[in-house]
């Protein structure tokens, strides 16, 4: 409170604890002072994982305030680094609205998949927004498996390769994709390179086979058949 009495008109206050009880009544106290129309701006996180030192806390709040998408009043972050929007109260109109525009197939900290809200980061330098239409992968366990994928970006189609959680929206170097030729259909063009590449890294560019190399193969295992995720 002593905190409160000199704040700025122009001035943020976030309030930042874990999610017990503690962490539960600074949060109350923040919707408390948004409920009263405070002059400035209140924030308040709280954090499931206790563990996180004053640096990582600091790191996230960082992170939350540079990106639009993420930044509410009242957040809490779990332990897989989920970002979720809780709020006690309904305040002053200048209080934002929750608006999902996209939506990602993750795993929960229980290890539950589910489809839920999701916040891509900006578009920084070198970097493009694409809008995902489907994904090819090998493995659906991992949180964020590399997996093939086609989508559009300025209106063209494109494929490339994303190293992320499985987003409708992701945000990918521009090295990293290339245009969709027409004659390639999107179910080949997300299954078969995550089928072809291990083998082309294994004899290419780790085995160095050339064409006249002798190859033997001995005990040969076909790998499991891409999963396809379409939407």
């Amino acid at each position: 409170m002593e905190k409160v009495k000199t704040m700025p008109p122009e001035g943020e206050l976030w309030i930042v604890g874990n999610d017990d009880a503690a962490g539960i009544g600074a949060l109350g106290v923040a919707a408390g002072l948004v409920a009263e129309e405070a002059q400035f701006i209140v924030h308040s996180v709280l954090f499931e994982d206790a563990t996180l030192s004053v640096e990582e806390r600091e790191g996230w709040v960082h992170t939350i305030r540079q990106n639009p998408k993420i930044l509410e009043d009242h957040l809490k972050v779990t332990d897989a680094g989920e970002v979720l929007v809780r709020r006690a109260v309904q305040g002053s109109p200048s209080v934002k609205p929750v608006e999902v525009k996209n939506v990602g197939y993750s795993k929960n900290s229980h290890g539950h998949r589910s489809v839920a809200a999701a916040y891509p980061p900006p578009a920084g330098l070198g970097e493009v927004e694409v809008a995902v239409e489907a994904f090819g992968l090998t493995d659906l366990e991992t949180e964020a498996p590399l997996a093939a994928f086609v989508g559009t970006v300025d209106g063209r189609e494109v494929l490339g390769y994303s190293h992320q959680k499985l987003l409708d929206t992701i945000v990918v170097d521009k090295a990293s994709i290339t245009p969709l030729v027409d004659s390639v259909t999107v179910t080949d063009a997300v299954s078969l390179p995550t089928s072809v590449l291990p083998a082309w890294v294994g004899l290419v560019e780790l085995g160095r086979i050339e064409k006249n190399s002798v190859v033997l193969i001995h005990n040969a295992l076909s790998r499991k058949f891409p999963c396809l995720i379409s939407h």
